[in-house]
């Protein structure tokens, strides 16, 4: 069984704990990371001091950047799948 550690999460001016697995401990502090500089981005760019809207703000960044990269996969796979289509008929009518 994976070793569960508890973290003290920093975003925004909130302090959040956190019970993660010990193989997930390094990806959760860059992600945490990765938010607090957005966060800090947006409040240099922005007249925005509300840390909720910052972090808002940071959310609605980090979420279509996951879904532009998940549209990509999926064109990618579909590009794939009708390759691999075409190859097997092409394979199909070598054969017969």
């Amino acid at each position: 069984m994976a070793k569960e550690n508890t973290l003290k999460l920093q975003i925004g001016n909130r302090t959040y704990p956190l019970k993660v697995q010990s193989s997930e401990e390094t990806l959760i502090l860059e992600a945490v990371k990765l938010i607090a500089e957005k966060i800090k981005e947006y409040e240099s760019s922005y007249a925005v001091r509300d840390q909720q809207d910052l972090i808002a703000m940071s959310c609605l960044h980090f979420a279509t950047q996951f879904v532009t990269e998940q549209n990509q996969t999926d064109k990618i796979q579909h590009s794939l799948s009708d390759s691999i289509l075409q190859w097997n008929a092409k394979i199909d009518n070598l054969l017969k």
